[in-house]
């Protein structure tokens, strides 16, 4: 089992991969991203005394994500509202940028519970998840929980079980059984 990825590691990766590489984001998007972050690091270089690149996860615990929302809210006047209004224009950028989004249902919602689904799988603790999308009680994030284990039962019913025999496999011919050995 590799070892968990690093703050820094997972916000890298989460640009390059994820924003880059598989929503190809405008570059107005990355930014957007980028300058949230730089908030959400500045403030914790502030609060924890640490350099941005000693950061790690678990200093991101709920309790320090509450205050940075707080901070955000009373200092910078960014409110719920205003985060979900942000979202639903990227929607619309998306939108304009990949044609096929427009057939979809995409709503701040669906970015949301794709953003806690990648969140979760990476091993972000759900209390930190809940904070971060500004949920009230727990047992909301606790979906997202529930909602991981449906999509892997929905992907086990669509399978058939095996029913081949059972032995070593033989190549039907050399070649393979040469490029095999390899």
């Amino acid at each position: 089992m590799k070892p968990a990825a690093t703050f820094s590691e997972l916000l890298q990766g989460f640009f390059t991969d994820r924003l880059m590489g598989q929503c190809n984001a405008s570059p107005l998007t990355i930014a957007n991203y980028r300058d949230a972050f730089c908030l959400l690091i500045a403030y914790a270089e502030r609060c924890l005394k640490k350099p941005p690149a000693k950061l790690a996860v678990q200093d991101l615990d709920a309790a320090f994500i509450a205050r940075f929302l707080d901070y955000l809210e009373r200092e910078r006047g960014n409110s719920v509202r205003s985060r979900n209004v942000l979202l639903a224009q990227h929607v619309n950028n998306a939108r304009v940028k990949c044609p096929t989004l427009k057939d979809k249902r995409v709503s701040p919602h669906v970015l949301r519970h794709r953003t806690a689904m990648n969140l979760l799988q990476h091993g972000v603790d759900r209390s930190v998840i809940a904070m971060w999308l500004g949920h009230e009680s727990m047992d909301t994030t606790q979906i997202y929980l529930h909602s991981n284990i449906e999509l892997k039962e929905k992907a086990l019913a669509k399978t058939e079980p095996f029913r081949g025999g059972r032995g070593r496999y033989r190549p039907p011919d050399q070649l393979l059984g040469f490029l095999q050995a390899l």
